[in-house]
C-alpha cells in the first residue's frame, strides 16, 4: 500500500475534524465559566453583576469569532491555515479567569 511505501504521507497528514461552535454555544460556555467567579467584588447588585458577566461572555464570543473570520481570510489571501478550535476558546476563557 501507499502508506507502507511512504510512511511520511501518513505521519504528516492532518485531519480537520473540528467544526465551529454556534454563537449560542460559545456564549453559554463562557457564562458557565464566569458564573463561578466574582468579576467585580465592588458591585453588590445582582442585576449589575449579571450584566457584567454577560458583557464579558459576549466579548469572548466576539473575539473568538473574529479570529475564525480572520483565519479564513488569511487562508484565502496567503493559503496558510490557522486552525481555531473549541479548545482555543476554552483556553481564552480560562486564561482570562486565571488572570483575575
Amino acid at each position: 500500500t501507499v502508506s507502507d511505501s511512504i510512511p511520511a504521507f501518513v505521519n504528516c497528514t492532518t485531519i480537520d475534524w473540528f467544526t465551529e461552535w454556534p454563537k449560542d454555544a460559545l456564549l453559554e460556555v463562557a457564562e458557565r465559566y464566569l458564573e463561578k467567579i466574582d468579576l467585580d467584588p465592588s458591585i453588590s447588585e445582582v442585576a449589575k453583576k449579571d450584566a457584567l458577566m454577560k458583557s464579558c461572555a459576549s466579548m469572548f464570543v466576539t473575539s473568538h469569532q473574529s479570529v475564525v473570520e480572520n483565519s479564513k481570510k488569511m487562508f484565502l489571501e496567503m493559503k496558510r491555515h490557522n486552525y481555531v478550535t473549541p479548545t482555543n476558546y476554552l483556553e481564552l476563557v480560562t486564561g482570562y479567569i486565571s488572570m483575575l
